[in-house]
């Protein structure tokens, strides 16, 4: 499928010919069904233990061993595909392609000699495991609920030894500049000099062979136009570059084993101390930085980006276009009463004597023209197509029977049934979508149900065919917006006996399956339970969506819940559920729903399941408060966002980072030491100088004399050379020379006390890795020495783990501790593209780790909310063919970065990619 240009007044698609290739082959993988399992804990709700295998654990004094958590079953791939399996593809006679799928799961096939080309989904949301394509009666049931309760903190506490001692992570050795010293790497002119060419490119999107190039505007309005590729906004000059991404050694090492399995070009750790202060400290393996200018004054590199395009839908009614619908509060899109209604003929009588069709302007008139002065009421009649079919004389006769029964029995003199009073077809669309008006505006309400067979239902059939009845989407805000506090059942043939009435409070636990979440609406419509505009919102979502329909717009969702709420936008048929959710969302004032939305990472990246507003770190709607605005709904599912804090992270290499120390005698004493150590050697060599010159002078003078008395003494001359051996100058050379040999030796010890101690201020960046990397080991790539002044995040990532210690403090520990997290850690290693991968993102300002998981690395954080004392940072990748920021996970982050960071203009976001096909690049 081709990849869709910029599709908005500052776009353009260059075509050119490029040499055909080979077709490509493009099969459908049958997606396994979304399991809604909940994520594992983060924060605090995580039990470490050793790894796989059993060994003493000296933490706790070499008598216990922690048991390791059941690891979680991880099918990575869809399950199809054993890691580490031959992936050796003739590319001479064969071209594997990749579909770089939106809600299709990673999957791969065997390559056989007979089959020549493999068809790989690449989701391009954030998720772990696959999720199933959307289907309205197939929707699981979500781990999240209104009332849910908080995962259970499981903390793990080490038992107290007087032996024990506080661990230390040892700082892995990074191969540095030794990693480009391979046969066929790629060399360029600017840093980094070495990287490798990814194995996958993008598939031109027309079959002829035609490549598309896309039409691009930066912030500083320069026009550029690129083929397909991954590529990010540089924070010092704000132009497009090509995406090079640092990864460990080992996916290093990988990677130029198996050729680079991503679309992205990938490089090695560089270290950025130099060699001089290395070589001083080689022993106690300790290197220095330079003293470098710190980098946008100290603060994190900006995002420099200008949105140049238009939206579908912008909130301000000034600039949105002529000719489309507004969701602003003027437009209410309502109507106040019914346009035909069934009366009753004779309504005073008891028997049906049949109904008369009429408009309700014409009922009114001949009220007027009669004289009296009566108000409009009636009898709504709610059924479902299932036990009533349109297309069936018999059952439409059986329910006007139903309905002209009970409205003589309720003593109204009309009905309202959605078969006989939607009867202009012009309006019929807009009469479905505000069939709840109707039934606010009704007296009364009753359900019909019958067997479609005709036959008579027994007492004990009524429960199930009001289980039928209550599967369907568009019958669930019926019950919620009947009036009165019980529901009147008719059933099909038993028009003469006494019908079934049931209370409203005990219609969710008899018919419904989501009853916890439905009854809590039915009891806010009720008023025995006061809901929030928020809550009301995000429970109605989730019930709709979980209920049956045949679908005739993709919005219909969307736009029952519009029944629910006051503000209504216009119907639009071209709205995708997402847009029609954005659209009443902004209309409505529904606590910022839309917004925080989009700061909530669904769990187990399930983007598929948007609607049920789950968050993989355990948090409700209403736990997140935005401080962001939505300006505007975009196509593809996406929005224009304003108000966001953002910074960069840089990926390609590391940068030598600024800081400053607090003032310490013993880090003078040692600065000076180190500085003036080679005065030291000088001035003492000197006065030594001036002690042994005279002596041996006077040896030389007493050989000369050699007739004078054995000792010299008695020769004037050699007495007065001997007067010249000052026992002061020999006392201060003897000092100095001890203090110069002594500062040589110690100059490790002294280096690390000078550039120990915690820093006062750093310079505030973010680097991103590919893989896994501790603390210890960045910190030294990036200070010289592991001084455990960087450490895990404990709550930054669903991947993050901590514990409480011995002195109630919560610690961050390596998330590889937990058996599931190295699990997926392994499987990233091998990961084709589509799947996911696990990264490190360093936050050299707060100094902590956090480590995620994503399909492709983010290139930008967005900071829209606070959560938990937290900020939500949204982690994006970067489409300039759109000029659209794509989520990719969510991470949190502490407050205070809000110090280093600046604000973005309004920017354009999607919670998803649409599809792109990728293929094997040829390498000539």
């Amino acid at each position: 499928m081709p990849v869709r240009g910029f599709q908005n007044s500052a776009s353009a698609r260059v075509s050119f010919p490029i040499p055909s290739t080979a077709a490509l082959a493009h099969s459908h993988q049958t997606e396994a069904p979304l399991r809604a399992t909940p994520p594992l804990g983060h924060g605090g709700n995580f039990t470490p233990g050793p790894p796989s295998k059993t060994q003493t654990h000296p933490k706790h004094g070499g008598d216990f061993t922690p048991e390791p958590p059941k690891a979680h079953t991880f099918t990575k791939h869809g399950g199809n595909f054993t890691p580490g399996s031959s992936d050796d593809v003739d590319e001479a006679s064969s071209t594997a392609t990749i579909s770089l799928s939106t809600d299709a799961s990673h999957t791969r096939q065997d390559q056989s000699a007979n089959s020549g080309s493999v068809s790989r989904p690449f989701s391009s949301a954030s998720h772990a495991s696959p999720s199933a394509a959307y289907s309205s009666p197939s929707i699981p049931t979500p781990p999240f609920f209104s009332g849910q309760t908080p995962y259970a903190s499981t903390c793990w506490t080490p038992p107290v030894s007087a032996s024990s001692k506080e661990e230390r992570e040892v700082p892995s050795h990074l191969m540095g500049g030794l990693s480009c010293w391979c046969a066929g790497l790629p060399c360029r002119g600017k840093r980094p000099h070495h990287y490798l060419q990814p194995r996958w490119e993008y598939v031109p999107p027309t079959a002829s062979g035609t490549q598309t190039v896309y039409f691009h505007r930066d912030h500083a309005r320069r026009e550029t136009i690129h083929p397909l590729s991954d590529r990010y906004l540089h924070s010092g000059d704000g132009k497009l570059r090509t995406l090079m991404v640092a990864c460990t050694d080992e996916i290093w090492k990988m990677a130029m084993a198996k050729k680079n399995e991503t679309t992205w070009r990938r490089t090695y750790i560089r270290k950025m101390a130099p060699y001089r202060v290395r070589l001083a400290s080689w022993v106690i393996d300790y290197t220095e930085g330079r003293n470098c200018a710190w980098r946008h004054g100290g603060h994190f590199a900006p995002i420099l980006f200008k949105y140049h395009g238009d939206a579908k839908v912008w909130n301000n009614p000034l600039e949105q276009v002529r000719g489309r619908s507004l969701p602003s509060s003027s437009y209410t899109y309502r109507t106040l009463k019914p346009r035909h209604l069934c009366f009753l003929r004779e309504p005073e009588h008891g028997d049906c004597l049949g109904v008369d069709i009429k408009t309700v302007q014409e009922w009114e008139t001949a009220e007027a023209n009669s004289g009296r002065a009566s108000s409009l009421r009636y009898l709504f009649v709610a059924y479902s197509t299932e036990h009533f079919s349109h297309s069936s004389p018999s059952d439409l006769r059986a329910l006007h029977k139903i309905a002209e029964t009970a409205a003589r029995n309720a003593g109204l003199p009309a009905y309202w049934v959605a078969c006989s009073c939607m009867r202009n077809p012009e309006e019929l669309e807009s009469d479905v979508y505000r069939i709840s008006d109707v039934l606010r505006g009704a007296g009364a309400m009753i359900i019909a149900v019958g067997d479609p067979t005709g036959d008579t239902a027994r007492d004990s059939d009524v429960s199930t065919l009001l289980v039928q009845w209550g599967r369907r989407m568009w019958t669930f805000p019926e019950v919620l917006l009947s009036p009165g506090g019980e529901i009147t059942v008719y059933t099909r043939g038993s028009e003469g006996k006494k019908p079934f009435i049931i209370s409203k409070s005990q219609f969710a636990a008899r018919v419904w399956g989501d009853a916890l979440e439905a009854r809590q609406l039915t009891e806010h419509y009720l008023g025995t339970l006061v809901l929030s505009r928020l809550e009301l919102a995000v429970l109605g979502l989730r019930c709709l969506y979980r209920r049956e329909t045949t679908q005739y717009l993709a919005g219909d969702q969307a736009y029952a819940l519009m029944g629910l709420l006051r503000m209504r936008p216009e119907v639009d048929k071209t709205d995708t559920p997402f847009q029609a959710f954005a659209r009443l969302s902004i209309a409505n004032d529904s606590d910022s729903l839309l917004e925080r939305h989009l700061c909530m990472v669904p769990p187990s990246g399930d983007t598929a399941a948007w609607h049920y507003m789950a968050d993989a770190y355990g948090c409700s709607a209403w736990d997140v408060t935005p401080y962001v605005q939505v300006a505007g709904v975009c196509d593809n599912d996406s929005v224009v966002l304003d108000g966001a804090y953002g910074a960069s992270i840089r990926w390609k290499s590391f940068h030598p980072v600024g800081f400053t120390r607090l003032f310490s005698w013993r880090r003078l004493l040692a600065s000076i030491l180190l500085q003036f150590n080679g005065w030291i050697l000088v001035i003492g060599a000197l006065l030594l100088n001036s002690v042994v010159e005279p002596l041996i002078q006077a040896v030389r003078y007493s050989s000369q004399y050699s007739n004078s008395s054995s000792f010299g003494f008695d020769s004037s001359g050699y007495g007065s050379l001997l007067l010249l051996a000052n026992p002061i100058n020999l006392f201060a050379s003897i000092i100095l020379l001890l203090i110069s040999i002594t500062t040589f030796f110690c100059m490790p010890t002294l280096i690390r006390r000078l550039m120990g101690g915690q820093f006062r201020s750093v310079e505030a960046a973010l680097f991103g890795v590919e893989g896994h990397i501790t603390p210890a080991t960045a910190e030294r790539a990036l200070f010289g020495c592991a001084y455990g002044r960087m450490a895990w995040s404990t709550n930054g990532s669903p991947l993050s783990r901590s514990y409480i210690n011995e002195k109630y403090e919560r610690v961050g520990v390596d998330p590889l501790r937990d058996p599931a997290t190295e699990e997926k850690v392994n499987l990233a290693k091998v990961a084709m593209p589509g799947g996911k991968r696990i990264f490190t993102l360093i936050n050299t300002y707060t100094m902590e780790l956090t480590l995620f998981e994503a399909v492709r690395p983010p290139t930008c954080l967005f900071l829209c909310a606070v959560e938990g004392g937290m900020q939500r940072a949204i982690a994006c990748s970067y489409d300039y063919t759109t000029q659209t920021f794509y989520r990719e996970t969510v991470v949190r982050m502490e407050t205070t970065v809000l110090d280093r960071m600046s604000r973005v203009p309004r920017f354009r976001i999607g919670i998803r990619k649409p599809e792109v096909n990728v293929r094997r690049r040829h390498y000539s």
